[in-house]
């Protein structure tokens, strides 16, 4: 268990160590043509996504197409409680693991590796937490969505493949979302991607008021 953690959680490290690294690079290129606020902005956005994602990839590992494939969905099935609710809390309490696990070592070295200070705000930091949860029910029900489609497709793996590159790019866990054209951000707004992450990060990162979080919530 020890050796597989260590294994799981270095590569992991390493994967978000190099998108921060990435973007620490264009930083230094372009700092004479971006606002020093920016760049600390663009670090402090890279650095909170990349310690977030490992939530993401935990929550959605055990996919309800496998149990329907494998037939162990019915066993499921015989709990007194909804096979849906059933699997978001599982994938919940995997979430909260992961978060003390992983994600608060990996932002605390990357932090510290980048020089990065923060500003810790009550508000925006609850803030976050909420639209974190939000963000990650959004994901989940796009994934039971897609995963209702072996009853009919034994073979989903590619869907779930197309979903992992999409919500990825477009719901800024490569990068930050000001960076896109502003037609795509226009887009973007009608979108569920940029609600499962890119607002939690931003409203943390910007310090939201009270309101903006409640607009946010709402649109999500």
């Amino acid at each position: 268990f020890r050796a597989n953690f260590m294994i799981s959680f270095f590569t992991g490290f390493l994967f978000d160590y190099v998108k921060v690294a990435i973007w620490y690079a264009i930083m230094l290129f372009q700092v004479e043509r971006l606002h020093p606020t920016v760049i600390q902005q663009t670090l402090r956005y890279m650095i909170l996504t990349s310690s977030l994602s490992l939530l993401f990839k935990s929550f959605g590992q055990e996919f309800i197409s496998e149990k329907i494939i494998n037939g162990s969905i019915e066993r499921d099935m015989l709990y007194p409680v909804s096979v849906i609710w059933l699997h978001f809390s599982s994938g919940l309490g995997s979430v909260v693991v992961e978060f003390f696990r992983t994600s608060c070592i990996t932002f605390l070295i990357l932090s510290l590796l980048y020089s990065v200070s923060w500003s810790f705000q009550i508000v925006p930091f609850i803030g976050m937490f909420l639209l974190l949860i939000l963000g990650l029910i959004i994901q989940y029900l796009i994934l039971v969505a897609i995963d209702l489609v072996s009853f009919w497709i034994f073979e989903s793996r590619s869907l779930h493949g197309l979903w992992d590159a999409t919500y990825k790019f477009l719901g800024g866990f490569l990068m930050p979302l000001w960076f896109f054209p502003e037609k795509l951000q226009t887009i973007m707004d009608y979108l569920p991607f940029k609600n499962i992450v890119n607002i939690p990060v931003v409203c943390f990162i910007t310090n939201y008021s009270v309101s903006q979080i409640i607009k946010a919530a709402l649109i999500s």
